[in-house]
């Protein structure tokens, strides 16, 4: 998005020193990573301008910035609209300007959801009249309704979770670490979510090994453990600090407020890297209390990616991945999706038309138990869910077991499709089941996958009752005719 902003033909100026910077200072929006932030006006459009004092030249911090934001075009990251020298001093112009970062805007969520109106409770630190005006360019109405205001915020700060994977998503696979994800760095719009501050990120294209030893650390609050102890570290502590956010986001979104959150982190500086066996313990016996059953398996996510063994956390990728099919699992639906519509899967053509010319439907039975034996202590047990009449077009399925599992979230891609556990309780096992291309499951409860794959959930409570528990669900299937 580079643009000729100051009209010198290129989008980098390099202004002497007797020349005047055309560009306006507006309101402060924040500090950066390494200087203030402020809105001004450029080729008619509003930008956040940052300006950054550098002692002799450019550094390799500042270009490294540069050619980072040149490289990336994103719909969750912002771009860059221009730069320029001035003396000792060096600017850049990012569109868009946000309405809060997403820290700002947790605090605002985190005092709608433990508050009964706007001012109960009164709080003299707070300033209640910036809220409500960052609410209302949010779109959210705090005046008319407090409930719904309540729900349209945690509305957008849960599709927000979705957004900012996809951006995470995007910078790994353009081979760029970010170095610093935490709320500040993620922007807000009335419309969209942006990621912003690359001063620290890493562009590991030209290396053979994404893995590095030094460098910009970002912000100690969310460092991921090996770059608290200046190991070396690579992709998986970005996946570390956004399992941070992740957890903050959903505690907030099942009730759990801020305070609640800090209590987890007693030690040391609140970093959640020197507090993982405080926060861990948590997880097993409390933080499964959630207000729907799909956040369980959220929460289990965040889970993976706070793990302390960067080889254990899951890719940003298998991320995205597994929260579209715990979007597919969400009851009841409506539910609340993990993410705003630029980042949903359209529709392939014949299921956005169920009735399609062309369409051939056929009837499909699924078998789903567990057999089971008594054992001591607890029970051992083996699900199972079989496909009859349509095995071979059943391209995979997705288990996702109890959040207390230290690996919840299974995938069978050919049969059996079957789990063995043990235990003393007994639980809901959630199923997704992925259809192969060209075929699509007909009921109002099918879902639609990452790479467009019809998803159909099905639920299993474990029965210990007996040795052996079966059920059968009839279901139905459709295709295109051939002919």
């Amino acid at each position: 998005m580079a643009l000729d902003w100051a009209h010198r033909g290129t989008s980098h100026v390099q202004f002497q020193a007797e020349e005047a910077v055309p560009l306006e200072q507006g309101r402060f929006l924040g500090h950066g990573m390494n200087g203030g932030v402020y809105e001004t006006t450029c080729l008619g459009m509003a930008v956040a301008w940052k300006r950054r004092y550098c002692r002799r030249q450019i550094g390799t911090q500042e270009l490294r910035e540069m050619d980072i934001l040149k490289k990336l075009d994103h719909r969750h990251i912002v771009k860059l609209v221009g730069t320029y020298t001035h003396e000792s001093f060096l600017g850049i112009l990012l569109w868009p300007v946000a309405t809060c970062d997403l820290g700002t805007f947790m605090e605002d969520v985190d005092h709608l959801v433990s508050h009964q109106s706007m001012q109960s409770d009164y709080d003299p630190e707070i300033d209640y009249q910036s809220m409500e005006q960052r609410l209302r360019q949010l779109r959210i109405d705090t005046f008319s309704d407090w409930p719904s205001a309540r729900r349209a915020a945690l509305l957008r700060l849960k599709q927000s979770i979705g957004c900012i994977a996809s951006a995470i998503v995007y910078l790994h696979e353009q081979s760029i670490r970010h170095k610093d994800i935490k709320p500040s760095n993620i922007l807000l719009t009335p419309t969209g979510l942006y990621v912003t501050d690359f001063g620290t990120s890493t562009d590991f294209s030209g290396f053979s090994q994404s893995v590095t030893q030094n460098g910009e650390r970002g912000t100690p609050k969310y460092f991921a453990p090996e770059v608290a102890e200046y190991e070396p570290n690579g992709r998986s502590a970005d996946i570390f600090s956004l399992g941070c956010v992740f957890l903050e986001m959903i505690g907030l979104c099942n009730q759990y407020s801020l305070s609640s959150m800090l209590a987890l982190r007693p030690k040391k500086d609140r970093s959640f890297h020197a507090n993982l066996d405080s926060i861990m313990r948590w997880f097993n016996f409390s933080g499964t209390e959630v207000q729907w059953p799909a956040d369980q398996h959220l929460l289990a996510l965040a889970r993976q990616m706070l793990s302390r063994d960067p080889q254990k956390r899951p890719t940003a990728d298998h991320i995205e991945r597994r929260l579209h099919l715990i979007d597919a699992i969400q009851r009841p639906r409506p539910s609340t999706p993990l993410r705003r519509a630029c980042c949903r899967p359209e529709l392939p053509l014949p299921m956005a038309g169920m009735e399609h010319a062309g369409t051939r439907r056929a009837h499909a039975t699924v078998e789903i138990g567990n057999w089971h034996q008594d054992i001591s202590p607890g029970h051992s047990w083996r699900f199972f869910v079989r496909f009859p009449s349509i095995e071979s077009i059943v391209d995979s399925v997705h288990l996702f077991l109890h959040p207390s599992f230290q690996n919840p979230y299974h995938v069978k891609t050919q049969p059996p499709y079957e789990f063995n556990g043990k235990g003393w309780g007994f639980f809901t096992i959630t199923i997704l089941v992925s259809l192969r291309p060209g075929y699509w499951w007909t009921s109002a409860d099918a879902a639609v996958g990452l790479e467009k794959e019809s998803l159909m959930p099905l639920y299993w409570t474990l029965d210990f009752s007996r040795d052996l528990t079966v059920s059968k669900v009839a279901l139905e299937i459709a295709t295109m005719s051939s002919g």
